[in-house]
């Protein structure tokens, strides 16, 4: 099983046919040391587990099984997510959509602890 990072949860919204997946930084740097992140939503009778791995492909991928969405991001997205300004990658050749990117705090939404988000870039404007 992957990090799962206390506090911290991996964002995913899935809307018809794409994914979408937000990190904070602490889930950026986890996923660059460690490899993989997961985070899960238990239900009644089971439990959705949704992670993000690294592997040595060119592109974004994605696949659903054992109740598991598995989003495999290529290493070095994963190097220059960590260690560059780059925001996010995207992938929308295969049947399901993909986007991975960094969570930025959000402007409206003070009572929520954002911390551990990455700064919002109209915060300045």
């Amino acid at each position: 099983m992957g990090l799962k990072i206390k506090g911290n949860e991996m964002k995913i919204r899935i809307l018809g046919n794409s994914i979408r997946v937000r990190l904070t930084k602490s889930e950026v740097r986890a996923l660059w040391e460690q490899g993989q992140i997961e985070e899960s939503t238990a239900f009644t009778t089971n439990t959705l587990v949704y992670c993000v791995k690294q592997h040595g492909l060119a592109e974004l991928q994605v696949d659903f099984k054992d109740n598991q969405i598995i989003l495999l991001i290529p290493q070095l997205m994963a190097d220059a997510l960590y260690n560059t300004q780059k925001v996010g990658f995207e992938n929308n050749l295969g049947p399901v959509s993909i986007l991975i990117e960094k969570d930025f705090a959000c402007l409206d939404r003070k009572a929520e602890d954002q911390s551990d988000h990455y700064p919002n870039p109209l915060s300045n404007l």
